[in-house]
């Protein structure tokens, strides 16, 4: 029968003892393992909750910068500049790796936190030893007794709400969140008993959807979590065209229950369909949450979490405080500080340093959207790289780069009505996107006709063509245990190497064949596939022979 238990008496475990800016996990790499034994440190407030001691705490400020950050690595501005046309494109687009903290990572590091707290504080565990809950994990059988339940007498938990323009960095605020937590958690109780935690899922809401494909994104999004190659529990929230929801509900709750999941967030919800009626089907998830008391967030933009919400009040408090991800949108100092940095990075052939005029014209055209600005910057520098009369790069030259690229940018921004704007927004993105692809296509075919050309032209061709012949020639003639194949592949590396450079600018075939026989042996001797004593007496006859 089952028992409701005091979690602190069931599980027995050992602190972890961590040094100073040490974290539990920092031997594992959690964004890239599936599944991670929990790790605990010790909470005076949640004492003996493996739950929330299990969880990271949120990181320092100077930790998050970090997480935040990602630069261009290996970025040279001289030696960038005397690449070819092609290959310079191709570090230009590298900009879209760039990341920068912005103030929703500060807000949200915190506040997920708490999120996650509230929720397995407003939980027990429900258990029963004469029975088996069977689940997938990396698509191998498992099986638990016990389930986290929610507590009645609870109040429903506040989640996370982000909102803001598309483009403004919300999901790569997410998943520098996320960075912080294993996804995946596995306790271990008394015995051989194994609990599951997954601390977040993040369910992507698909283009055009309703709720019916919402419940196969928490399923597909529980197979990952779970590290599933094989769909399993997408297959279980699958409704299809004529599913009973409610059913799905029931099952949705018996999984955040089984897996204890901490909290989930709907991204992207200006996808679903606002032309069906959404209102019943969210008041379900709601009652869901309230039920299970797991932590609960949307993220999107402004205009659709009013319209989904339709002025419910009631449904909206119970999705907590709204972090406006595009304040920073209306930052002027935080947008400089932003430009100073993307400037940085450049293939202009003398440093550009953004003036207080550039800045104005990239804000004036981007609306302070990061997404616009790298995107008008990437053209910006691609258009310079493959002009034959080489612009000046001042405020106007960045009003032309905006108008060529992205029409119609200014209207967009001034039209009231959210819907159209994204629509308007989303094909604008994309026209450029298809322009961008149109350019390095052109470009890599110029490279590859430039190159072609290069290669049959070439004065040294003739030459590397002749050493070539000599070198094969005579190893071949004195030697048994190399094919032609071999010897041929042998002098191509060698080509390429600064000793093989000089020796062919100095004309030096003996020297040159000498060099490229004894890599050769080295080769021959490290994998130890012929006759040693042969080898070496072969190498004596050949350096012998050619003196």
């Amino acid at each position: 029968m089952g028992v409701l238990i005091i979690i602190r008496d069931f599980f027995k475990y050992n602190y972890e003892e961590l040094g100073e800016n040490d974290r539990q996990y920092d031997d594992i790499d959690i964004e890239n393992c599936c599944g991670v034994t929990a790790k605990y440190i010790p909470l005076p407030s949640d004492c003996g909750n493996p739950y929330i001691e299990a969880l990271p705490l949120p990181r320092s400020n100077d930790e998050l910068n970090l997480a935040a950050t990602k630069e261009l690595e290996n970025y040279n501005h001289d030696e960038e500049i005397k690449k070819p046309v092609y290959q310079q494109i191709l570090s230009i687009l590298k900009l879209r790796e760039l990341r920068f903290p912005l103030p929703m990572n500060f807000e949200l590091e915190q506040n997920c936190y708490n999120v996650l707290v509230l929720s397995y504080r407003a939980r027990k565990m429900f258990r029963d030893e004469d029975i088996s809950l069977a689940y997938e994990a990396s698509n191998k059988h498992q099986a638990t007794d016990g389930i986290l339940i929610g507590q009645d007498a609870d109040a429903a938990n506040a989640g996370i709400t982000m909102l803001g323009y598309s483009g403004c960095g919300k999901s790569s605020a997410l998943k520098t969140l996320f960075s912080n937590y294993p996804q995946f958690i596995i306790h271990e109780g008394q015995g051989l008993n194994r609990y599951p935690q997954i601390v977040y899922l993040v369910v992507q809401c698909p283009p055009h959807s309703n709720f019916r494909g919402l419940y196969k994104n928490i399923g597909r999004a529980i197979d990952r979590a779970l590290g599933n190659v094989r769909p399993v529990y997408e297959k279980e929230l699958d409704a299809g065209y004529r599913g009973n929801l409610s059913q799905f509900t029931d099952k949705v709750r018996a999984l955040i229950e089984q897996f204890s999941i901490g909290i989930i967030i709907f991204d992207e919800i200006q996808n679903l369909d606002f032309n069906t009626s959404l209102e019943n089907s969210f008041e379900s998830i709601l009652e869901l949450i309230n039920q299970t008391k797991v932590a609960f967030g949307v993220v999107g933009t402004e205009d659709a979490y009013r319209m989904l919400f339709a002025g419910n009040l009631r449904q909206s408090r119970r999705l907590g405080t709204e972090i406006h991800a595009d304040k920073y949108c209306q930052d002027k100092k935080l947008f400089s500080i932003i430009v100073n940095k993307l400037f940085s990075y450049q293939w202009f052939d003398e440093l550009v340093k953004p003036t207080n005029d550039i800045i104005d014209a990239l804000y004036t055209c981007s609306h302070g959207i990061i997404d616009q600005l790298i995107g008008i910057y990437i053209f910006m520098n691609i258009d310079y790289v493959r002009a034959k009369k080489k612009a000046i790069i001042d405020s106007d030259y960045v009003y032309k780069t905006a108008a060529r690229h992205y029409t119609g940018m200014q209207s967009i921004f001034s039209d009231k009505t959210f819907l159209d704007k994204e629509s308007l927004l989303s094909k604008m993105r994309q026209k450029a996107s298809d322009e961008l692809n149109s350019i390095l296509a052109e470009e890599r075919s110029k490279s590859a006709e430039e190159a072609t050309i290069k290669a049959l032209t070439k004065e040294d061709s003739i030459k590397k063509q002749q050493f070539k012949e000599f070198t094969t020639n005579q190893i071949l003639q004195h030697c048994q245990s190399f094919s032609k194949k071999e010897i041929e592949q042998a002098v191509n590396k060698f080509l390429l190497t600064e000793r093989g450079k000089e020796l062919l600018e100095e004309n030096a075939q003996q020297e040159f064949t000498n060099q490229v026989y004894t890599k050769l042996m080295d080769k021959a001797k490290k994998a130890n596939n012929a006759n040693p004593e042969r080898k070496m007496t072969e190498m004596k006859n050949f350096i012998l022979s050619n003196g």
